[in-house]
């Protein structure tokens, strides 16, 4: 079956492209475009399923659409005018009724539809459905078209002969723009922005020409959604610039025309009783949904308390109307559903999708601030490596899914949406560093009941190999799930023989494993998936417990002192032959963890550890409390992963800063390729320290 994507071609509002959008996160594929305009274009092309969304239309002699076409009719407008006669023709009638029940995206349309005898409902707008995205601070104010050409007629006789409002004028005149076009201080005053967000106060106009081409037509709603998306709040007269910056998780004023009327008294922002939505069909139903002011309110000037509010307390998109729009989408589309996205994929937290009806969440361990102790800090160089940890850990817990993707070597898992589940990822709230698209395609169906115990970079990482993976079995038996329940294991190629023994002594069956790889997009029927252990770099309290109980070792000798050394890798100790000569002389052995045959035993044994930075630390796990530990830290790669980890465990740790011999670009993320230097002065004083009775 073929899928058509509906554009409208010759629209000069960015709006229309965003409604496509909204339509195109559901397609696996696209076809065809199907212009609104010109139905009959497609009539020979075979039967296509189309989305039915959106404003209709300008040229209603091209309505009903051709036979081949099965529609979708789901966030349908009807504008009023000539169309209005043209859908209840009988003809139109006819057809209306095979495609029974229309889904009309407000009530007046909603109305219309009934009173000619269709069967018709309130589906809301297709817009409400984009998923929201990682927000950050601050944000500017985003004026998106505003006044719309009522700017000046609106103001206050007060305003309108002022000095501001003339000079504005004048500027707006000179550029050959609307006033909007000029948010500045001016119109920040005027609109009564509390002074510290006058400085991020910008324009966005949601118009293009009509000779636009489709392409550059959803650049610029991609562009848009970009914006939505950073604001701080969004202002706007547009419908759909509100409702996509509300599901996108901004706040948001719709500005309404009231022909100039005086409001006395403060703004309410939450007020019901504007009587717009008599002279505006398309407000009738998603009015509710929104926050909004009139333009005398605007111009007025609101209060800092009232913009506050609207910062502070945004309205929420009603979850039933969205669960009600992709549950439709979902059953005419079949298989179809949600393998492809437009922008960088969406995320929410895994207790938020299971709240839209997409999968069961066990909690495990509640949200919880971070503590930790004070570590000690040796030699010249003085830093808190709490400083760099997350304040709170996330809720963690065990996610079953019906049906979602399961893509790549890293196991990012995706809702049958395609809504990114952050917080099963290394990156967690930071995941948009990551700018991870949705899957790639349709996957492959998987049947059965499944787990996954991958983490990102576990593939190529001893340590997420094995405490951001394999220890998510914690969180698995504390939710209930067994692996002896399971038909499958997905899991990454361990990295390294040690990994693998440590895979094997689990007692997972070899045929149970799924081994991932880059290529990876799978649907498993049923799929569990546990949360990030504690956050990056940030390891959990139960964490070391689980790893000497799951993998428990016997100290035969528990005195020793090792130097961990990574000879032969990536940001190893530059004079490592003059650190090894001072270690050993205090009674360290130099010990490679990649030639010992059993390094958790190493580490249990060990009663100082001095090491360099990598992935060998993960062995901290298995030490006794009390432990001493000096860890050698890059001056460019500074990370505070065997800190959290020691601190967990109980050990006594410190650490001590090298030079790096190369310097990195700043906010330059990832690891650290330079080798560095540690002063041996301050290591020798760093050693006497930890070694003291």
């Amino acid at each position: 079956m073929k899928h058509g994507l509906l554009v409208h071609g010759t629209s000069g509002n960015v709006g229309d492209a965003i409604q496509s959008l909204a339509a195109l996160r559901f397609l696996s594929r696209v076809d065809c475009l199907v212009e609104r305009e010109r139905l009959g274009a497609i009539a020979s092309a075979g039967p296509v399923k189309v989305i039915m969304n959106g404003w209709w239309m300008k040229c209603p002699e091209h309505w009903p659409p051709p036979p081949n076409v099965i529609p979708l009719f789901v966030s349908f407008h009807v504008t009023t005018g000539p169309v209005r006669a043209a859908m209840v023709t009988d003809e139109s009638l006819a057809y209306l009724r095979r495609h029974e029940p229309i889904g009309c995206r407000d009530l007046d349309t909603t109305s219309f539809l009934r009173a000619a005898g269709i069967d018709a409902y309130f589906s809301g707008c297709l817009t409400m459905t984009l998923p929201p995205r990682p927000r950050k601070d601050g944000g500017e104010v985003l004026f998106v078209d505003p006044f719309r050409g009522h700017f000046f007629p609106a103001l206050p006789p007060a305003l309108a002969d002022s000095a501001e409002v003339r000079r504005l004028r004048q500027a707006a005149g000179a550029a050959g723009e609307s006033p909007a076009d000029s948010v500045d201080s001016v119109l920040a005053r005027i609109v009564g922005m509390p002074e510290a967000w006058h400085p991020g106060a910008s324009h966005h106009s949601a118009l293009v020409s009509r000779e636009t081409r489709p392409r550059e037509r959803f650049r610029a709603a991609e562009a848009m959604l970009d914006k939505l998306a950073a604001a701080r709040l969004v202002v706007t007269s547009r419908l759909h610039a509100v409702l996509p910056a509300m599901a996108l998780g901004t706040p948001a004023l719709l500005v309404l025309k009231d022909e100039g009327s005086v409001v006395s008294g403060p703004p309410d922002l939450a007020d019901k009783g504007h009587d717009c939505t008599r002279r505006d069909p398309r407000l009738p139903g998603l009015f509710e949904q929104t926050r909004h002011v009139t333009l005398s309110q605007l111009l007025g000037g609101l209060s800092d308390e009232a913009w506050r509010t609207a910062v502070e307390e945004p309205m929420r998109l009603r979850a039933d109307l969205i669960a009600g729009l992709e549950a439709r989408v979902a059953d005419f589309l079949g298989d179809d559903l949600a393998a492809k996205a437009v922008a960088p994929a969406a995320w929410l937290p895994s207790p938020e999708v299971a709240a839209r009806g997409l999968g069961r969440w066990r909690s495990v361990y509640p949200s919880a601030t971070n503590v930790r102790t004070p570590h000690a800090c040796h030699g010249a160089v003085k830093i808190d490596l709490r400083d760099r940890l997350d304040p709170v850990f996330p809720e963690a817990g065990v996610f079953e899914l019906h049906r979602p993707f399961l893509q790549g070597i890293n196991g990012r898992v995706f809702s049958s949406d395609g809504t990114l589940l952050a917080d099963h990822s290394w990156y967690g709230r930071h995941i948009d560093e990551l700018g991870l698209a949705a899957p790639r395609c349709q996957g492959e169906s998987v049947p059965g009941v499944s787990m996954s115990l991958a983490s990102d970079f576990g593939h190529k990482n001893f340590c997420h190999f094995v405490l951001d993976g394999l220890c998510r079995l914690h969180l698995f038996e504390a939710a209930g799930i067994r692996v002896a329940a399971m038909d499958r294991v997905y899991c990454p190629p361990p990295p390294s023989a040690n990994a693998r023994r440590l895979l094997d002594r689990l007692g997972i069956p070899e045929e149970k494993f799924a081994w991932l790889s880059e290529s990876t997009v799978v649907r498993p029927e049923t799929l569990h998936v546990a949360t990030f252990p504690g956050s990056r770099r940030n390891f959990p309290r139960w964490l070391p417990g689980f790893v000497q109980e799951r993998w428990p070792v016997t100290p035969s000798r528990t005195a020793r002192r090792l130097f961990v050394s990574r000879a032969g890798y990536r940001r190893a100790v530059s004079n490592e032959t003059e650190v090894n000569r001072l270690l050993v002389a205090a009674g360290f052995e130099v010990f490679d963890p990649a030639k010992a045959p059993d390094p958790q035993r190493d580490f249990a044994e060990a009663a100082v550890i001095v090491g360099a930075h990598g992935a060998a630390l993960a062995n901290l796990a298995w030490c006794r409390p009390g432990t001493r530990v000096l860890e050698l830290l890059p001056s460019d790669h500074i990370y505070p992963y065997y800190y959290a980890l020691a601190e967990s465990a109980g050990l006594e740790y410190g650490c001590l800063v090298g030079r790096s011999l190369k310097d990195r670009a700043p906010g330059d993320l990832g690891p650290s390729w330079s080798d560095f230097h540690v002063d041996e002065d301050e290591l020798a004083a760093a050693v006497a320290a930890i070694t003291a009775p």
